[in-house]
């Protein structure tokens, strides 16, 4: 059964060096991405209409061309390892065969991301988003409120505009740099994939 938990922790794994395995941190790009999100929220305000309607239209060609990528791991013929077979190539076969596994769960992550990214900009897109009502303040306002719980309650909108906007700008940047990196990692498997296809056929 997908699990949205099981995709993003298996995504997340596959953030290491593949000559050695060692494995790398991710906590610090996400901490970069959660602060950039914020800045430019505080810098750029809510996006104009036209760049969430430009962000649509990318994340719809990009998701198709992810479910494409997805198709063609699932279809493709898998490289199989024969008694001829030397171990140097076996290994690479077997790391390979890793490789693609990743690369499945790389694409579901950036799908997961670039619709919940989709969601934001629809959200956003919505007649008057505007959480910062005029009237907020009259609404509430009455003598039997206190004064510390009346400003609380004005800050809620505030609050919740400025992270609704943070959180689609935090999809946005991660949904580049996935896209990115899942890219690079498709190019690099095709590469491998392909020598390995004419080291075997040699070998045989």
């Amino acid at each position: 059964m997908f699990s949205f938990k099981q995709v993003i922790q298996k995504n997340s794994e596959t953030f290491y060096d593949f000559a050695s395995g060692e494995r790398k941190s991710i906590v610090l790009r996400f901490a970069l991405t959660i602060f950039l999100s914020f800045f430019l929220t505080a810098t750029l305000c809510s996006p104009s209409d036209n760049f969430l309607n430009a962000v649509l239209t990318v994340q719809s060609i990009l998701v198709g061309f992810s479910f494409s990528v997805l198709f063609f791991l699932l279809s493709s013929s898998k490289l199989q390892e024969t008694n001829e077979t030397s171990i140097e190539t076996k290994i690479k076969i077997r790391k390979l065969k890793k490789l693609e596994v990743e690369l499945f769960y790389n694409v579901s992550y950036f799908n997961i991301v670039a619709i919940s990214s989709v969601v934001s900009s629809l959200i956003l897109l919505l007649p008057k988003f505007d959480f910062n009502l005029p009237n907020w303040r009259y609404f509430i306002k009455s003598d039997f409120v206190p004064e510390w719980l009346m400003e609380i309650a004005i800050s809620i909108p505030t609050a919740t505009s400025f992270l609704i906007v943070s959180a689609f700008y935090f999809l946005l940047l991660e949904g580049g740099y996935t896209i990115f990196r899942t890219v690079f990692r498709v190019s690099f498997f095709f590469e491998k994939r392909l020598n390995l296809m004419k080291k075997t056929s040699e070998e045989q």
